[in-house]
């Protein structure tokens, strides 16, 4: 999932590149299904192959309250992780794709930027709503990774790490979500570049909450 920031005048795009529009939600939640096919090489004997499978893709448009300094738009993908193998009776690997979500990104979401969301995130860490276990941060000089023993959270088992990493913009992090009433046990995300990450889908809208809670305090 892609974060971008915008000042209020961005709007749901009327289709998706090799896609279109299913489902429009009030002007601000909007469902695209694309058409992504697969280039496939086939081998003993040597054949090339088309798959084409429908990703679906959702943009949202967060509204945030008048006092907010900036609105979000919100893009999310569904990975699609295929198997080609399982659709042919011999070897076979994928040799191209026809879009990727760069190129989905680049048009849906514009010259928008993307949104840094340190401070969402910090602000959850702070009151204790996720601990984080893993992180990349950036120093004054250097980008650092850090990895905690034996899944031991950052905040609770190094406090002096966690003051540091308040004060710098953090990469790509894995946390855990302390929270008995949500599903979410964890997730990953790239705060400094606008991304978050959920290893499987909620039907209780629980990493929706998340990302609420994230941007709300952001």
């Amino acid at each position: 999932m892609y974060v971008f920031s915008h000042n209020g005048s961005a709007k749901l795009p009327a289709d998706v590149v090799d896609g279109e529009k299913v489902l429009d939600v009030d002007g601000v939640r909007g469902l695209y299904l694309s058409r992504a096919k697969y280039v496939v090489v086939l081998r003993d004997p040597l054949e090339e192959e088309t798959l084409e499978f429908l990703w679906p893709i959702s943009v949202e448009l967060k509204r945030m309250h008048h006092s907010a300094p900036k609105d979000y738009m919100i893009i999310r993908f569904v990975v699609l992780e295929k198997n080609v193998s399982s659709y042919f009776d011999r070897p076979a690997y994928i040799a191209g794709k026809s879009i990727t979500e760069e190129t989905v990104l680049a048009g849906v979401a514009g010259g928008l930027p993307t949104a840094d969301l340190n401070k969402g995130i910090k602000k959850l860490w702070a009151d204790g709503y996720i601990e984080s276990t893993r992180s990349r941060f950036k120093k004054k000089y250097s980008l650092s990774s850090e990895t905690m023993d034996e899944e031991r959270g950052i905040k609770e088992h190094y406090p002096d790490l966690y003051a540091i990493m308040q004060q710098s913009p953090l990469y790509t992090t894995l946390f855990e979500v302390n929270d008995d009433n949500n599903t979410v046990d964890h997730f990953s995300a790239d705060p400094s570049r606008g991304i978050i990450g959920f290893s499987s889908y909620s039907d209780q809208g629980d990493a929706d909450a998340v990302i609420g809670r994230i941007i709300s305090n952001n």
